[in-house]
C-alpha cells in the first residue's frame, strides 16, 4: 500500500506541486485581498487583483524551476506574464459575477471568500494546462 501510495505521487509529482504552491500563493491572495477590501476600502475586484499581483511574484518564483523545469529567464518570464494576465482577467471576471450575486444573501467577507474560492479553482485547471503547453512548445527545460 505504502509502495502504491509513493508510486502514485511520484507519477503526479509535478502536479502536486502546482497544487501545493497555488494553495499557498492563493492563501496569501486571499489574504492580501482581504486587508485590501477591509483597510483601505478597495472594492472586490481592486482587491483581488492587488492579491494576485503579489501571490503571482511568489508563485513564478516556486512554479518555473520546481513544477516545469525551466529556467528563469526572459522567455519563461514573458510566458508566465501573458498567462497571468489571462488568469488575472479570468479570475476577476468570475469573482465580480459571484461576488454581485452573493452579496444580495451574504456579507462582504463571506461572499468574497466563496467568490475567490470559485474564481480560483475555474482558473487553476485552465492555467496549468496553458502554462504547461507552453513551457513544452517554448523548450526551456533546465537540462537541454
Amino acid at each position: 500500500m505504502v509502495n502504491k501510495i509513493k508510486s502514485i505521487i511520484f507519477k503526479y509529482k509535478k502536479s502536486l506541486l502546482y497544487i501545493l504552491f497555488s494553495c499557498l500563493t492563493a492563501s496569501i491572495e486571499t489574504a492580501a485581498g482581504l486587508i485590501c477590501l477591509n483597510c483601505f476600502g478597495f472594492n472586490d475586484v481592486l482587491s483581488n487583483t492587488v492579491g494576485i499581483i503579489f501571490g503571482a511574484v511568489i508563485h513564478y518564483t516556486l512554479v518555473t524551476g520546481k513544477v516545469f523545469d525551466s529556467r528563469k529567464n526572459a522567455k519563461t518570464a514573458l510566458v508566465y506574464l501573458a498567462t497571468f494576465i489571462i488568469g488575472l482577467l479570468l479570475q476577476n471576471g468570475i469573482l465580480y459575477v459571484c461576488d454581485s450575486i452573493l452579496l444580495r444573501f451574504l456579507n462582504m467577507n463571506l461572499a468574497y471568500l466563496i467568490s475567490k474560492v470559485l474564481s480560483l479553482g475555474i482558473s487553476f485547471f485552465f492555467i496549468y494546462q496553458l502554462r504547461k503547453k507552453l513551457y513544452s512548445v517554448l523548450g526551456s527545460e533546465k537540462n537541454e
